[in-house]
């Protein structure tokens, strides 16, 4: 239980002192640390090994950029089910990029991607770990 104990000091203060016990500083947010930084590097080297593919990617302002991404032509997306709903689950293209080369935020935007001459628009957003996100994709045109 948390408050203020009896002699005015919060619980888990020093009895009798009337003082609190002043808590800890918050750790730093997780994107700030040096485990961060590896995943980064982490995912990085999985672009170079799985071998990344030239993605354009244009925001709903009209600013083109092109990046790396890892593209598979049939990911696997899913949502969790409940006991009335068993969730439902559809393979679609979808692309792994890194966050720090992209010109806007995906969670707030709506791109078109161009992958290999085919023209895409996002449909789903699922961040993946620190600076990096997978875009699920429909197809505009070929």
């Amino acid at each position: 239980m948390s408050g203020t104990g009896i002699d005015g000091g919060l619980d888990g203060g020093q009895p009798g002192t009337g003082s609190p016990v002043l808590p800890a500083p918050p750790p730093p947010p997780l994107e700030d640390t040096a485990f961060a930084a590896l995943v980064a590097i982490m995912d990085t080297t999985t672009q170079q090994v799985l071998g990344a593919v030239p993605v354009t990617y244009q925001t709903r302002t009209g600013v083109t950029v092109t990046v790396r991404g890892i593209f598979d032509s049939s990911f696997l997306l899913s949502t969790t089910g409940s006991a009335d709903d068993p969730g439902v689950e559809v393979v679609v293209p979808a692309v792994f990029l890194q966050l720090a080369d992209l010109p806007a935020d995906p969670m707030l935007d709506d791109p078109t991607l161009n992958i290999g001459g085919t023209v895409y628009r996002v449909f789903e957003r699922r961040p993946a770990d620190f600076g990096s996100i997978v875009l699920a994709l429909k197809k505009v045109r070929p």
